[in-house]
């Protein structure tokens, strides 16, 4: 959980921005909670971050991430904060959501089909002899 302003974008949280439509009362308003500072109350998986919920007056509210089209999988944090790294390793700005979102669907995919085997040598066969390891 955490306590999140909702802004004319939605609510960002690391990086990522979640909106819809249900928002649009409350956006730029405070939610009442003066020992949170009028933050709205925010509860999220943090292994799967497709969606987020907000606690409004009127009951819940589900808030999808707003480039969840563009990702093939629910992702974890720590799949987001690696898509982050390997944003900014390829170029100079991993704030960019649409370009982070790119790289985090490709990571997705990759994992989705397991290692390259035909790379990375996780196709070599091994067999043990009187306690020493001997490859053929």
């Amino acid at each position: 959980m955490s306590w999140r302003a909702i802004n004319d974008y939605g609510i960002p949280i690391s990086y990522r921005a979640y909106d819809t439509q249900d928002l649009g009362p409350f956006r730029r308003q405070r939610s009442g909670h003066i020992t949170k500072r009028g933050l709205w109350e925010v509860h999220y998986d943090p292994y799967d971050l497709s969606q987020v919920f907000v606690r409004t007056p009127r009951g819940w509210v589900t808030v999808p991430w707003v480039h969840l089209p563009l990702v093939s999988a629910p992702f974890a944090d720590f799949t987001w904060q690696h898509a982050r790294r390997l944003a900014a390793e390829a170029g100079p700005d991993n704030s960019n959501e649409a370009a982070v979102a790119r790289v985090l669907d490709a990571l997705l995919t990759r994992a989705e089909h397991g290692p390259d085997t035909r790379t990375q040598g996780f196709g070599r066969r091994s067999r043990v002899v009187r306690g020493d390891v001997a490859e053929f």
